[in-house]
């Protein structure tokens, strides 16, 4: 499902996967060029993960899923690690997001060079101290900042996506495109149509600007009225059919 998410990305974008690895463009580049609007699918999973939590977080005390989510077993743990909790999967999407759980980082003195390497790690180890001591605070810390439900989902959903809106100018060109698309030409204006030699076409909707029609006669007088113009020779290099006579007529029907 991923990869089919990580496809459509790239379909919006224009690009493919073998343009991706050669340019080096990392799928967190990517999402940042859709400026937030399209989300990966880590964000809409741990978004409903962390939102249920806060849920449970502002249940009372008595409830259920409170007390499980809350409570611990006094026995001892087994060997090997653990297998995934709900706990321990809450834990890693809050650690994502520095607003709910920030990290307590290692901050080098000015004299870290001169120091030796025993003095080292005795810093590691203080330092170590004070994050196991940060960490215990945590778990804690997020259950009071869940109990605005306002203040929590937004925590939890980061910041929205930037709503564009169009400007007249843009509406305007946007909207001609649609009408030049969908009317090629208007209505009122007349359709000049000037026949090819060797296609057929209805002549008698598609009339020349300059000839007169005929198409309200009778088949018969048409036929009259075409050999009239053929005899009289008025006709030059121009078609018969171009003046709304019917084309099927022979010799036959003169008679």
């Amino acid at each position: 499902m991923q990869r089919f998410h990580h496809n459509c990305v790239r379909t919006m974008l224009r690009m493919n996967l073998h343009q991706q690895r050669r340019f080096k463009i990392t799928m967190t580049k990517l999402f940042a060029d859709l400026k937030n609007r399209v989300r990966p699918l880590r964000w809409h999973y741990e978004t409903r993960l962390l939102r249920w939590a806060g849920h449970i977080a502002r249940m009372k005390h008595d409830r259920l899923p409170l007390m499980l989510l809350t409570s611990w077993v006094p026995n001892s743990r087994p060997i090997g690690c653990p297998r995934m909790t709900f706990g321990r999967t809450v834990k890693k999407a809050m650690k994502r997001r520095e607003e709910i759980w920030p990290g307590l980082k290692f901050v080098k003195p000015d004299n870290w060079t001169a120091l030796s390497d025993a003095a080292r790690q005795r810093l590691r180890q203080k330092h170590a101290k004070e994050a196991r001591k940060h960490e215990i605070a945590m778990h804690t810390h997020w259950m009071t900042l869940a109990q605005d439900r306002q203040l929590w989902r937004g925590l939890v959903r980061g910041p929205e996506p930037e709503t564009t809106q169009r400007v007249p100018a843009a509406n305007r060109a946007r909207a001609q495109r649609s009408n030049h698309r969908h009317h090629h030409q208007p209505h009122h204006q007349p359709v000049h149509f000037y026949p090819v030699a060797g296609q057929p076409h209805n002549y008698q909707q598609h009339q020349h600007a300059g000839y007169p029609n005929y198409s309200h006669l009778s088949p018969r007088s048409k036929a009259d009225k075409r050999w009239e113009i053929i005899d009289q020779g008025v006709m030059g290099s121009h078609n018969p059919v171009n003046f709304g006579l019917s084309p099927g007529g022979g010799i036959l029907n003169r008679f």
